[in-house]
């Protein structure tokens, strides 16, 4: 309802829309990595609107790859791209971060500092299905929590069979169903354009006071955008998401996609 009525609910937008396509959005066309990560973050708001599965996409690379400059442009869409929070703290934290503004995206860096692995998958589940949850108040009474539903953007160097490959935690096809890693290679990390004269590193640290300066505008027109064509939205997404699920699941023996 808060999204078909077009309101917003993070803090005031830095800068204009003008603004963000000319300090961040040039650089997102020509750069594939930035591309998933703002497209990602648009998915946060489609999710609960328009009853599309929520998104949980992992980038994956080596140190000093670009995966958190990549965080910081698509959180920029909604807010401060300046800091990225962490996976560190209890996956109770984790969780509570993940309610704060359902209909948006979350970011968050360094899977490898979550405390409970398996706490993580569970949690993977938890929002692939839209699960809510039952948990116990100070007064021991149990209290139904809605579901999270929203998109979640995750960044670490090792994938997430490596993270668990030392716990009891068991890797299956249907992790692999709910979260999508993309793999950041390339002799420039995440950052096969850059602007004459800088090196991926610089470039990063271009960026980094940029998404902190301006960001949130491009959220504010978005939510306009998509409460005002809601119905043509969903007329698209019903004619052409069968035919595209169709084709991706081509070959592949799944009986319930």
């Amino acid at each position: 309802l808060r999204v078909m009525s077009g309101v917003t609910t993070v803090m005031p937008a830095s800068g204009t829309l003008d603004d963000w396509k000319a300090d961040i959005g040039v650089h997102v066309v020509r750069n594939p990595y930035m591309l998933v990560a703002v497209l990602a973050a648009m998915t946060g708001l489609l999710v609960e609107a328009f009853g599309l599965s929520n998104l949980v996409l992992m980038f994956v690379g080596g140190s000093s790859q670009g995966k958190t400059t990549l965080m910081r442009v698509g959180q920029s869409l909604v807010t401060s791209g300046g800091s990225i929070d962490t996976f560190a703290g209890t996956t109770k934290g984790v969780e509570a971060k993940l309610r704060e503004h359902l209909d948006m995206p979350a970011f968050l860096d360094e899977l490898r500092q979550a405390d409970m692995p398996a706490d993580i998958i569970k949690l993977v589940f938890d929002l692939d299905g839209g699960a809510s949850r039952k948990v116990s108040s100070g007064s021991q009474q149990v209290i139904q929590r809605g579901s999270i539903r929203r998109a979640l953007v995750i960044a670490n160097e090792s994938t997430l069979a490596e993270i668990t490959s030392g716990s009891k935690v068991k890797m299956n096809e249907g992790i692999g169903a709910r979260m999508i890693e993309v793999h950041v290679e390339g002799p420039h990390g995440a950052f096969p354009s850059r602007p004459d004269g800088m090196t991926a590193k610089q470039f990063a640290e271009h960026l980094k006071p940029v998404t902190a300066r301006v960001y949130g505008a491009f959220w504010d027109v978005f939510v306009v955008q998509v409460a005002k064509n809601a119905p043509q939205i969903r007329g698209w997404l019903i004619k052409h998401m069968p035919p595209v699920e169709e084709e991706l699941l081509e070959g592949l023996s799944i009986s319930d996609p």
